[in-house]
């Protein structure tokens, strides 16, 4: 599966979700888009998962007819442990998420 990186999250990340194709933000030069654009960017190259922190995109945007998914993170702390320890879950995450769908994965 082909997963954005959202800004706000460690590039070091995408080595703890390997088989996937994770990309970050950054690597695109996208740093600084708004969620709704993003969300248009990511499903226009080919993205099938968007993995963030951002609680706020649900309510600013409605993604049930879109061809991507999110996942939001909600570690513990900011801290890059606290997110790399909830990769089992995401990679749990990634295998069963459809388009369109939103799931929450953490503790918070």
């Amino acid at each position: 599966m082909k997963v954005l990186l959202d800004e706000n999250l460690p590039r070091s990340l995408r080595h703890h979700l390997k088989p996937h194709d994770c990309v970050t933000v950054d690597f695109l030069g996208w740093t600084g888009t708004k969620n709704g654009k993003l969300l248009s960017l990511a499903e226009q190259n080919g993205f099938s998962c968007l993995v963030t922190l951002d609680d706020d995109l649900p309510p600013e945007q409605n993604i049930k007819n879109r061809h991507i998914s999110v996942i939001i993170l909600r570690p513990d702390s900011q801290g890059k442990s606290d997110l790399f320890n909830l990769a089992p879950k995401i990679l749990s995450e990634l295998e069963s998420i459809s388009p369109g769908q939103i799931i929450r994965v953490g503790s918070k």
